[in-house]
């Protein structure tokens, strides 16, 4: 074997070995940054990264509000949601899913002031009793509140699916040509 051919094999393996080195350095830096570092919020922290939404409301979620009444707290229960969490059906009584943006979150009003709540209300004065299940996200769009009735429809069984529409973002939510091009659509990046 020549002197050039042996160097040269040795340069390889120590080109590989480097390769190697740094991708277990990527790995290691990787995994602890999904240990240690929590994951990317927006919306005031009310958000949070979906591998299949794209982003959703974070569970668990507290927040203080005042109204002209005073003050009162919104709760994202265990799923990220407003109200009555995703339970399996069917139940005693009929169930309507609510599926919208903000406008149905309504993080500026209390909970027996949310439209679920209120249609609730309304069909139980009228001896129809159901229960309603909120859905809704802030900044979502149409496109992934149909994934959300993917995820959670068999599980709630609704007997009626009312969808929330707001004509300033959701058309563009759910418009490639017109992802980002509105102030109210902050999360059109990261849409599936």
């Amino acid at each position: 074997m020549s002197p050039g051919v042996g160097r040269a094999g040795r340069g390889l393996r120590r080109l590989g070995l480097l390769a190697l080195a740094l991708l277990a350095s990527l790995l290691a830096v990787e995994l602890g940054a999904r240990l240690l570092v929590p994951p990317p919020r927006s919306h005031g922290g009310l958000l949070e990264l979906d591998g299949d939404l794209g982003f959703r409301g974070v569970p668990g979620t507290r927040l203080e509000r005042r109204d002209e009444r005073g003050a009162f707290e919104v709760v994202l229960g265990s799923e990220g949601f407003r109200g009555r969490q995703p339970a399996p059906g069917p139940g005693p009584s009929r169930r309507v899913l609510f599926l919208g943006d903000s406008f149905l979150v309504g993080d500026g009003v209390r909970d027996e002031e949310l439209l679920p709540t209120r249609v609730e209300r309304a069909l139980a004065v009228r001896s129809e009793p159901v229960e309603s299940y909120n859905l809704s996200t802030l900044d979502i769009g149409t496109g992934q509140q149909l994934l959300l009735l993917e995820r959670y429809g068999e599980r709630i069984a609704p007997d009626a699916v009312v969808l929330v529409m707001y004509p300033a973002n959701d058309v563009v939510n759910d418009t490639l040509e017109l992802a980002g091009r509105t102030r109210v659509s902050a999360g059109d990046p990261i849409r599936p």
